[in-house]
C-alpha cells in the first residue's frame, strides 16, 4: 500500500517533467528545422504556457478554496505587468495579455496549494500586511546595495561610452516585467508545486533543488550562447 501511494504521489510530477522534456526536444526540432535561432525563447513561451495551462487546473480543482484576496492581489500583479508592459513597448499585443493571464492564474493556484501549509505559505497568501512590510524591507535592503554597485560598474566599463542612460522609470518597467512573470510563474508556482506534491515522497532538500532546476531552466538569458549551440548542431 505505501509503495502505490509513493508511486501516486511521483505520478503527477512525473507528468510535469515528461511535459518539459516533451517541450524542449520540440523546441530543438523546430528550431533545427527553421534554423530561426530561437530556441530560448520558443522554450522559454512555450514551457510558459504549459505552466499556465497546469495552473488552471490546479484553480479548477481547488475552486471552492478560493479566497477574494487572492483574486485582488493576482489581478493587481496583472494590472502592473499590463501598465509596465505598456510603459515599455506603448502596445499590448495578444502575448503580453496571455502572459497577465498566466500570471494571475498561477498566483491565484500557488495560493491555493499553499494555504493550509504554514511552512511553505508566503505573507501574500496569509495576506498579513506586517510580514508584507518586513519583507519589502528586507528586499530593498538587500537589493539596494547591489544595485548601487551595478551602477559604479557599469560607470567604470567601457560601455558606458557606447550606451545611453535610460530614465529608472523605464528600466524599473522593464524590470517589473521580468520579475513578475519570472517569478510567479518560473519560482512561485513551481516551487510551491514541488514542494506539494511531493512533500510525503522526497526529502525537502530533493524538492528544493527539482524546483529551482524547472525555475531556472527554461528562462530566456541573452548572455548565454545556448540559441548558438542549438543552431549549429545542424
Amino acid at each position: 500500500m505505501r509503495a502505490a501511494t509513493r508511486l501516486q504521489n511521483l505520478l503527477i510530477p512525473a507528468l510535469f517533467i515528461a511535459a518539459f522534456l516533451i517541450i524542449y526536444i520540440t523546441s530543438i526540432e523546430v528550431t533545427l528545422n527553421r534554423g530561426d535561432n530561437q530556441f530560448v525563447n520558443r522554450a522559454w513561451s512555450w514551457s510558459q504556457y504549459g505552466i499556465g495551462l497546469w495552473a488552471f487546473l490546479v484553480f479548477l480543482w481547488k475552486i471552492n478554496k478560493v479566497k477574494q484576496h487572492y483574486i485582488w492581489v493576482g489581478l493587481l500583479y496583472a494590472a502592473i505587468n499590463l501598465l509596465a508592459s505598456y510603459q515599455v513597448w506603448g502596445i499590448l499585443p495578444l502575448g503580453i495579455w496571455s502572459q497577465t493571464t498566466i500570471i494571475f492564474l498561477c498566483f491565484v493556484a500557488t495560493c491555493l496549494l499553499t494555504q493550509n501549509r504554514r511552512r511553505v505559505r508566503s505573507s501574500l497568501v496569509a495576506f498579513s500586511l506586517q510580514k508584507l512590510i518586513r519583507s519589502a524591507l528586507i528586499g530593498v535592503a538587500l537589493s539596494l546595495p547591489f544595485a548601487i554597485i551595478n551602477i559604479l560598474l557599469w560607470q567604470m566599463s567601457r560601455l558606458s561610452s557606447v550606451m545611453s542612460w535610460q530614465s529608472p522609470l523605464h528600466a524599473a518597467n522593464r524590470s517589473l516585467i521580468a520579475g513578475i512573470s519570472e517569478e510567479i510563474i518560473f519560482r512561485f508556482f513551481i516551487l510551491s508545486f514541488f514542494l506539494q506534491s511531493l512533500r510525503k515522497t522526497l526529502p525537502r532538500r530533493w524538492l528544493v533543488m527539482i524546483a529551482f532546476f524547472f525555475g531556472i531552466v527554461p528562462l530566456r538569458n541573452r548572455r548565454t550562447t545556448l540559441t548558438e549551440l542549438i543552431s549549429g548542431l545542424d
